[in-house]
């Protein structure tokens, strides 16, 4: 999974969106608008995206509507003005809106890019190189994939 945004975005917003995705950005206290403040230990002090405005979204599900919603928190964190456009239905749906410019940033699986929105039919097993490919891909489209995520949906079966 992979951070999708167009160009139009400044390119430090979807590094630090990258950085917070999976660190704890805030205090308890809030800002006035609703996102926690940067706390003094959180990956958003000393980051000040202050009039930066941008949407975020995501697809209909638990996993997407999580890190959507950390996304909308740490960029709110850091003083950006952010719209909460998560929970849209389907990747054609998401898709059309990130292409059109309604979000400007959402998390995306590099295969899906791959075989559902760039419409390949062979699959790519090394994940560095599949990213790769999108990314080149995707840049033609003027969307940016930043670096590939640290954390995968690998799933295994527990029993005891």
């Amino acid at each position: 999974m992979n951070l999708l945004h167009t160009h139009r975005v400044v390119g430090a917003a979807g590094a630090l969106v990258a950085a917070l995705v999976l660190s704890a950005c805030g205090s308890s206290s809030g800002s006035s608008s609703g996102a926690p403040e940067a706390g003094e230990d959180s990956v958003a002090s000393g980051i000040d995206l202050s009039g930066l405005e941008i949407t975020i979204g995501s697809k209909e599900y638990t996993e997407q509507l999580v890190l959507g919603s950390i996304m909308v928190q740490a960029l709110g964190a850091a003083g950006a003005d952010v719209v909460d456009q998560t929970g849209l239905t389907g990747t054609q749906v998401v898709r059309a809106a990130i292409e059109s410019g309604e979000i400007d940033a959402y998390y995306e699986y590099t295969g899906t890019a791959w075989l559902t929105i760039l419409q390949n039919t062979e699959p790519i097993p090394d994940p560095q190189e599949l990213f790769e490919m999108v990314q080149a891909a995707e840049a033609e489209n003027d969307i940016s994939w930043f670096s590939l995520a640290s954390f995968n949906n690998t799933y295994a079966l527990v029993a005891g």
